[in-house]
């Protein structure tokens, strides 16, 4: 594709308008390749593709974005119009490489188009399949206010109904009163039960739940309402504030990060909680059946297995759990919580030793959790654990090019301007566990400098960066923040993700420690040091670095 798609640089613009979520079959990338069919009932073959260059001028306009969402503040006439061709320029011969749907390179495309598939509907977006009962619902807007909404008087009455897949709805009164309110929903055992942190199922800021296991017979819900702007003003979930009273240089306010845990600094008010509204409901009978006849595929990696096997259910609410043996040990259940997506990395269980794999799905509500007959287990031995580091920086460093601003000197990485450093993508560290070792020192604290730009947020891949006036390890959609930052001085930082948890160091000394309920996706774009993936002076690093070392293993602390 890229030898008459991509541009000078290499780059393919608007890749993502060849791919078909939704229908995954239906992908350009997978149609134009194909030869035209000529079916009475149609086919898939559209023969699109010419053996010339393509007109790099145009590209297919997509969503204005910056440093904010601009395509949120800007007027319409701002938008760039473009002319669309009525017909498809035939310049060129057709070029057809892939023969048919039978050819290996298409169920290969497939596969991977129809995995992306599952897993964005086990983390569907607002308007795809179940995305109010997937996880935690739906994630509303912020209603971002500072002064408290009062508790509703007279407190609002709350209902029930049965809904899809044998799960229970809960609602209750969808007004102005009960905007920026907090609903903290309880599950008992008996009726008017006294709510707390053992009987909470969920909390929502939304007018509705779901409670997608109820047990049968008869349910017991109450439900607490809460005020408190701290959570609810838009910043706690952000994990930064605005600082109005320092600014860059350029008149615009300093982030600042907040450590997991602590309130929002823009507000002092004690949080409010209503009375409990108790409802007893008769849930339906549900079906509850774990299917164990599925078959892992486990393949070695470099001190890991990865499990991969094909999706059952409905995506999304279907569950996974993964079980692992070793000799005639008895079975363990290796994952903490549900799977909701068809693979698994198995880092610390096996210990280089042979180890059997099974997985068993149930759902859309829990089953029985026990691991499948002897039958649906594969059996597999992790690979050599590579010792010296994937990565290490260097001026001679396999793919590693330097921006202007950029230099080395006596070895040390020197960034000023807009400069930093480029590598390609480690494809050894592709989901596998890893770790990094840095040596820094900042000449200037910047906004929020990425020191490692080797993902996005809440995206595929990982970074590190400086924010808040510490440290922030962000993979899988989750912050392993810690420790601090001295201007003007050497500091040595370490992370680790074994393939369940993150841990920070600093120094020598462990300064954060978070759980990932993923592995990260690989990041298949340029990795960059000193800046973030995406290019903005808000990210730019000023400083020096004299050690970067990226391991595919887990560095132990001693």
């Amino acid at each position: 594709c890229a030898s008459c798609h991509a541009d000078g640089n290499g780059n393919i613009k608007r890749f993502d308008n060849w791919i078909n979520l939704e229908r995954p079959e239906m992908s350009l990338v997978l149609r134009a390749p194909l030869p035209q069919s000529f079916a009475a009932r149609g086919g898939y073959g559209l023969a699109l593709c010419r053996d010339r260059k393509m007109d790099q001028t145009f590209t297919r306009r997509g969503v204005l974005y910056g440093f904010g969402y601009e395509h949120a503040v800007r007027d319409l006439d701002k938008f760039p119009s473009q002319k669309w061709d009525d017909t498809w320029p035939t310049e060129g011969n057709p070029v057809t490489p892939l023969a048919s749907t039978n050819a290996p390179l298409y169920q290969q495309m497939l596969k991977i188009i129809q995995d992306a598939r599952v897993e964005l509907l086990a983390r569907p977006r607002i308007d795809m399949p179940h995305a109010d009962l997937v996880g935690n619902g739906i994630v509303q807007g912020r209603a971002r206010q500072i002064l408290p909404q009062a508790l509703p008087d007279p407190l609002p009455a709350v209902t029930a109904t049965n809904g899809a897949f044998g799960f229970v709805r809960l609602d209750w009164e969808d007004s102005a009163r009960m905007i920026g309110l907090i609903a903290e929903i309880h599950r008992g055992k008996k009726d008017k039960f006294k709510p707390d942190a053992t009987t909470r199922i969920g909390r929502t800021e939304q007018s509705s739940f779901w409670d997608t296991n109820p047990p049968p017979g008869k349910v017991h819900y109450a439900i607490v309402f809460t005020s408190d702007p701290a959570e609810t003003c838009g910043t706690l979930k952000s994990g930064a504030v605005f600082d109005y009273q320092h600014g860059d240089g350029e008149q615009r306010p300093t982030v600042v990060g907040m450590p997991p845990g602590e309130r929002c600094p823009l507000v002092s008010f004690k949080p409010e909680r209503a009375a409990p509204v108790h409802l007893t409901y008769e849930a339906p009978k549900q079906d509850r059946q774990t299917q164990t006849d599925i078959l892992p595929q486990a393949a070695p990696r470099a001190g890991s297995v990865a499990l991969a096997w094909a999706p059952v259910g409905v995506p999304g609410l279907t569950c996974y759990d993964v079980y692992a043996a070793q000799g005639k040990g008895k079975p363990a259940r290796l994952n903490k919580e549900p799977l909701r997506v068809p693979a698994y990395m198995d880092a610390t269980f096996h210990g280089m030793k042979e180890t059997r794999y099974a997985v068993t799905a149930y759902g859309p509500t829990l089953a029985e959790r026990k691991p499948p007959a002897d039958k649906f287990w594969a059996t597999a031995k992790a690979d050599p654990v590579r010792e010296e580091p994937v990565f290490k920086l260097a001026p001679d460093a396999p793919g590693l090019t330097l921006t202007d601003g950029a230099k080395f000197e006596d070895g040390t990485l020197v960034i000023s301007g807009n400069g930093h450093a480029k590598l390609p993508p480690q494809k050894e560290l592709a989901g596998s566990p890893f770790s990094f070792v840095l040596e820094v020192m900042f000449d200037e604290a910047g906004s929020m400098p990425v020191l490692l730009g080797f993902g996005r947020y809440k995206g595929d891949g990982w970074f590190f960066q400086r924010i808040g006036g510490g440290w922030r390890f962000h993979l899988a959609d989750t912050d392993c923040d810690g420790g601090a930052m001295q201007v003007g001085q050497w500091t040595r930082l370490v992370g680790t993700f074994d393939g369940s948890t993150a841990r920070l160091y600093q120094d020598g000394k462990k300064i954060a420690e978070r759980a990932i309920p993923e592995m990260p996706a690989p990041h298949n774009a340029e990795w960059r040091i000193g800046q973030y993936v995406q290019l903005e002076p808000a990210y730019q690093v000023h400083g020096k670095i004299r050690l970067l070392e990226v391991y595919s293993r887990v560095l132990q602390q001693e």
